[in-house]
């Protein structure tokens, strides 16, 4: 582990807690670095190697915050689908916590794109852009 928070200790316990399907042993920080330099604690992604495409986003300010975040698979298909840089990304979600629902994620340009995975065709993931007014 090259990198990680000074409270990654504390976020390990949540994260146990949460019943995170990762590999506590080999876990992967990234700082979340919006492209647009900004101050602030922006947070951390964690995830493994051998956790599937399973990532979470914890953050300390007022508490601790650990929620799931996009899962690789569909992060990679909104970088590639979308030529969306994932330091874009100021919030990603999910409108009801199912594995299968889909995945938002809103730009700091305020742009929302949606992140599905067809019922027909598991290995499909579709993109596409929510507000097409923006």
């Amino acid at each position: 582990m090259l990198d990680k928070p000074s409270y990654a200790d504390e976020v390990i316990d949540a994260l146990r807690e949460r019943k995170a399907n990762l590999d506590f042993d080999n876990l992967l920080w990234r700082r979340k670095i919006p492209s647009s330099p900004m101050t602030g604690n922006h947070g951390w992604f964690v995830e493994s190697n051998s956790g599937g495409n399973e990532r979470w986003f914890v953050r300390k300010a007022n508490g601790v915050t650990v929620r799931k975040a996009m899962p690789r698979d569909f992060l990679e298909a909104l970088e590639e689908k979308a030529s969306l840089d994932p330091r874009e990304i100021k919030h990603d979600f999910q409108l009801t916590d199912h594995g299968l629902a889909a995945w938002y994620a809103r730009t700091y340009s305020d742009v929302l794109w949606k992140v599905s995975r067809s019922n027909r065709n598991a290995s499909l993931i579709g993109v596409s852009r929510e507000n097409q007014d923006s």
